[in-house]
């Protein structure tokens, strides 16, 4: 199962470089992921402390708020999102429990992948406006 979700994963990472250059794109797509992860709060609460941030990290990003993100990062998180929100992941949403076991792994890969940056936006975001 992991060498799938790491290919399909790579799709969304492909198309998140794109994604990322329209910021209206992004800005919804966080807005859908928001809603999303609120109905499926329960199962995602292992990682709900992290997905939150990735969700201000990322809007911080589009208003101009927070320049600071690495590319690199900028792009993981942004796939990370698209795949949680896609219908059309490894494993459907609508297979009972199984549906979102490749979601909480693709994020668990982000989370450590990103782990450093997001600490960084989290220092930054608990300092306050300049």
């Amino acid at each position: 199962m992991k060498r799938m979700v790491r290919r399909a994963f790579r799709r969304f990472t492909a198309a998140a470089a794109k994604t990322a250059s329209d910021k209206r794109n992004v800005a919804a797509l966080v807005q859908r992921a928001m809603s999303k992860s609120e109905h499926e709060k329960g199962v995602l609460a292992e990682v709900w402390d992290e997905l939150r941030a990735f969700f201000r990290l990322i809007r911080a990003w589009v208003t101009g708020a927070y320049k600071e993100v690495p590319w690199r990062t900028l792009v993981l998180i942004i796939a990370a999102i698209a795949y949680f929100v896609s219908p059309l992941d490894a494993i459907p949403d609508w297979i009972p429990l199984a549906g979102f076991l490749d979601d909480l792994y693709v994020l668990r890969l982000v989370i450590r992948a990103t782990r450093k940056d997001v600490q960084q936006f989290r220092f930054w975001e608990a300092a306050g406006p300049a």
